[in-house]
């Protein structure tokens, strides 16, 4: 329990605590406490195993969720003129400095609406 407690950042009493808790809510012994270091019992191992896949597929939905946007391009909105006289110019050079996003240019004169399925930036 030591080292939960580290991984939490929360005392070794907190998690007894909190174990003691969740087995007086199950009524059901989830670690042996008679030898010197505590074992989890069958039930505990059992409900590690599935809280385990549980916190891994929690963790992989959020990957998922939070990484979806970075392969998505930065959309630019800006005027034709704009675009061809000082953006496009200076692309490349961008590029070169930047060569992990990919750039996107809406040169329209009527401007995109800005958000998550318009552009990103618009000058």
């Amino acid at each position: 329990m030591p080292r939960a407690g580290a991984t939490l950042s929360v005392s070794h009493a907190a998690i007894s605590q909190q174990i003691r808790n969740l087995e007086s809510f199950l009524n059901v012994p989830l670690l042996d406490r008679t030898a010197r270091q505590a074992q989890l019992t069958d039930e505990g191992l059992a409900l590690a195993k599935v809280l385990s896949g549980s916190f891994e597929a929690i963790s992989a939905q959020v990957t998922q969720m939070t990484t979806k946007d970075t392969e998505r391009p930065l959309v630019v909105s800006t005027t034709p003129s704009f675009a061809a006289n000082w953006l496009v110019p200076r692309l490349a050079e961008f590029r070169v400095k930047h060569p992990e996003v990919n750039v996107v240019i809406d040169a329209n004169p009527d401007m995109s609406a800005l958000g998550p399925t318009g552009a990103d930036l618009a000058i």
